[in-house]
């Protein structure tokens, strides 16, 4: 079973996140990179992506924040095709993944 972020878009995603480029630079990274996702996979996170930020309207209540909602997702939306050496610091760097999507959601899934 693959994740949302299938596997073999694991690697760059993360190269991605950690790039030093400027804001508009990694949206359309990132962008170009869902881009080439399977139909499937990219509708679904633009679906769940949606309602994540909507749980985040109520985060005075919730407590779920972005960075919440990144901690949370990040493990089950993508992993890598092998088990990692350094869980850790995979885990942190895809929960940085999730926190950009879902902070530049309107510029990287605009029609």
């Amino acid at each position: 079973m693959e994740p949302a972020i299938p596997t073999q878009y694991f690697e760059k995603s993360l190269e991605i996140s950690s790039m030093r480029v400027n804001r508009a630079d990694r949206v359309k990274k990132f962008r170009e990179l869902l881009l080439t996702f399977p139909k499937e996979n990219y509708e679904t996170l633009k679906f769940l992506f949606t309602h994540l930020l909507k749980v985040t309207e109520y985060r005075e209540k919730n407590r779920m924040q972005i960075s919440n909602l990144a901690i949370v997702f990040g493990p089950t939306l993508m992993w890598p095709a092998t088990e990692s050496l350094n869980l850790a610091l995979d885990m942190m760097q895809q929960n940085l993944v999730i926190e950009c999507l879902l902070l530049e959601f309107k510029q990287i899934f605009v029609k």
